[in-house]
């Protein structure tokens, strides 16, 4: 199959982009240089009239600042039968721009961290929320940090790693898949009265909600705090859907009008297009991400360097999900077997169950506990300002305090709540590891000890069973000895 590649990522050079490439270090994404392993693959200018008709399938991944033109024929692409792949993202950080640096060929046009195909979408009968990104509490990534002076494992419940129960298992696409990882997605909608079908692919759990995607792109946020503060829904939001059915343009005027600066050559390439195409000649075909983060190498594979070869091994069936789709909507499915690749991480989703229900439980209380020692603190502050409770300085002393007796004793209340609140935090937080620990302690006596001693006990039961049959045996033959 012939696939073509819009992308405002540098999918071909790699992460560090140009100024990478500059320095001799080219190191294109995992993802792409499989796909040209395995079809026909062209990258895409980011400007053009027409998408080529020669393409089985048109693959978007984080379009940057498309042009009115190049919507339009990507538009028309889709009305004349095209099957595209849309990968979208309110915040993508494999897009957010480098640090700042000194290199004078570094380029100024940074690609930008959020990506839309609203007027798209909204002709194929889907929106995805620029402004919202999905959080999941039970399947969110677990990370180390350093919290109150504790180095604690939690949840970052923006970054997420999903298991079988978010695929869906009757499309062909998703129906083998396992496991897949993905970093602040955005969550896809079906637009009331849309004429065509939306189908999810792949969506959160029931314990997920939105979170304001500014909040991620401004700083990354404590994963703590983000799952102290969360609220989620009782719904599942889709991250992956595909879109069939008879659809109508974007562009129900037709063709817009070129800038005033185009030159004649384009103005004669762009009247002889194709006739505009309002409503699309067959039933349309698009799959929609809102994530564009599951490219990025760091999510999906483990990467080493071999005498100047690269050797990489998946942990994730992110590629497995984007080589599959491509090959579904070519329509061909000779390249399957290839793409079967064993995984070396199972997820265990009692486990991870397990562990977000110990971290809500705990997480309410420590809430509470450091709500009541702000309280205190700020009590404390209060009191121990100057003149708190009103009193004149004796003697018209000036920046002097005088406090009573009950002040003072009310001051060491509130020190001791102090200490004691602090204590109980610890002690909160201590019982949440505990909690991991002895569950980790079970699973490895259960894998370590219980099953080898079950197996044990079973060899023992069962030759002490072939021994009885041999008594048994023994002692018939006996029998008819002495009977004979």
């Amino acid at each position: 199959p012939k696939v073509g590649v819009l992308t405002g990522l540098p999918l071909d050079i790699g992460k560090g982009g140009v100024e990478s490439m500059m320095r001799g270090n080219i190191k294109p994404f995992v993802l792409y240089e499989q796909m040209r392993e395995f079809y026909d693959v062209t990258l895409l200018p980011k400007q053009f009239l027409q998408v080529d008709k020669g393409l089985d399938v048109l693959v978007i991944v984080h379009p940057d600042n498309l042009d009115l033109l190049t919507r339009y024929a990507i538009d028309q692409f889709v009305m004349r039968g095209g099957r595209v792949i849309a990968f979208t993202d309110p915040v993508s950080e494999v897009a957010k721009p480098p640090a700042k640096t000194k290199n004078p060929l570094a380029s100024p046009d940074a690609t930008s961290p959020s990506s839309e195909l609203a007027d798209l979408y909204q002709s194929w009968g889907i929106a995805m929320d620029e402004n919202l990104v999905v959080g999941d509490r039970k399947n969110g990534l677990r990370v180390a940090v350093d919290y109150l002076g504790e180095r604690q494992n939690v949840a970052y419940i923006a970054w997420l790693g999903l298991g079988e129960t978010a695929f869906n298992a009757e499309d062909p696409v998703t129906a083998d898949l396992s496991y897949m990882t993905f970093a602040m997605p955005g969550f896809l909608t079906p637009l009331e009265g849309a004429t065509t079908r939306f189908t999810p692919l792949i969506s959160s759990s029931a314990d997920s909600g939105p979170i304001e995607a500014t909040l991620m792109l401004r700083r990354a946020p404590n994963p703590v705090d983000l799952l102290r503060d969360f609220e989620p829904t009782p719904e599942t939001y889709t991250i992956a859907a595909r879109i069939s059915g008879p659809a109508a343009s974007a562009f129900p005027a037709g063709p817009p009008p070129l800038p005033d600066e185009a030159d004649d050559v384009l103005r004669e390439t762009y009247a002889a297009l194709p006739a505009h195409v309002a409503q699309s000649q067959s039933p349309i075909n698009v799959i929609a991400v809102a994530d564009t983060d599951m490219w990025d190498d760091g999510w999906w594979v483990q990467s080493t360097d071999f005498r100047g070869q690269r050797i990489t091994v998946p942990t994730a069936d992110n590629g497995n999900f984007v080589l599959g789709a491509i090959e579904n909507m070519a329509g061909s499915n000779d390249l399957i077997s290839l793409r079967s690749r064993a995984k070396s991480n199972r997820p265990f989703t009692v486990v991870a169950e397990l562990l977000a229900n110990a971290e809500s439980r705990y997480l309410a209380e420590e809430q509470r506990l450091e709500q009541e020692l702000k309280q205190t603190e700020a009590r404390l502050a209060q009191m121990e300002r100057p003149n708190a409770g009103g009193m004149p300085p004796p003697d018209g002393g000036a920046g002097q305090s005088f406090l009573s007796s009950e002040q003072e004793q009310e001051i060491a209340r509130a020190r001791a709540q102090i200490a004691q609140t602090r204590s109980a935090l610890r002690e909160v937080q201590r019982s949440l590891r505990e909690d991991v620990d002895n569950l980790a302690a079970t699973l490895r006596f259960i894998n370590i000890g219980l099953m080898p001693l079950i197996v044990a006990v079973a060899a023992l039961l069962f030759g002490w069973i072939r021994r009885q049959r041999r008594k048994h045996r023994a002692r018939n033959a006996w029998l008819e000895e002495a009977n004979q």
